[in-house]
């Protein structure tokens, strides 16, 4: 998930992200990896802004992160109409894992202004700033892998299909303070369930074939 537009502080430091944007992109997707947007700190209050972001980062978008999950439940779906995007990934609790919608499964998001369902959520269950010692819980490699692992019970229970959302420094294993390992263990567990991990485009293609 890649910021297209950093206006406001939250957002990050413009001067030495987006000098490196344009050859990231062209990585990522020569790697063949996934490309999102992680729409920007205010494009919620915006109308518009999130077609306008998913656009000038060019290619074939499928999904969308609101930056600090700052999104509007109600408006998603006619954002991503409007953006020609898929699916959402943005709602969960910043300060806690689990799950904010309550359900295990991916569900189409109501499209208001049409009046039917509209694009996809594929919920957030855990984070790695929910966690860390950094942030909201304040908690340790150890014991954030086992808060993980009970928000994800539940998904493992009844057969769900939901995101992990693990940012670029938390695989650095001098800057994390042992939190790549923490996501390692978490890829391991799932395995050792049975069940399956990928980007989000994947699972969310894995989970509507499994309905169909």
């Amino acid at each position: 998930f890649f910021l297209a537009r950093q206006e406001a502080p939250q957002d990050g430091y413009p001067e030495r992200y987006r000098p490196s944007l344009s050859l990231a992109l062209e990585r990522a997707r020569g790697a063949g990896l996934e490309v999102g947007l992680h729409a920007s700190f205010g494009a919620r209050d915006r109308p518009g802004a999130i077609e306008e972001e998913a656009r000038a980062l060019g290619g074939e978008l499928q999904g969308l992160r609101h930056h600090y999950l700052r999104s509007d439940p109600s408006r998603l779906a006619a954002e991503l109409r409007a953006a020609g995007l898929r699916y959402d990934s943005s709602v969960g609790w910043p300060s806690r894992p689990g799950l904010r919608a309550g359900t295990p499964y991916p569900y189409r998001l109501w499209d208001a202004e049409r009046g039917e369902p509209g694009g996809w959520e594929l919920p957030l269950a855990v984070m790695d700033a929910t966690l860390s010692e950094e942030r909201y819980l304040g908690l340790d490699a150890g014991a954030a892998f086992e808060a993980a692992v009970e928000a994800l019970e539940p998904v493992a229970e009844h057969g769900g299909a939901v995101a992990i959302l693990w940012h670029p420094p938390q695989h650095h294993p001098r800057l994390s303070n042992g939190f790549d390992r923490v996501y390692r263990r978490l890829l391991a567990w799932i395995d050792e369930r049975g069940g399956w991990a990928g980007s989000a485009a994947e699972t969310l293609d894995r989970w509507q074939a499994r309905r169909r």
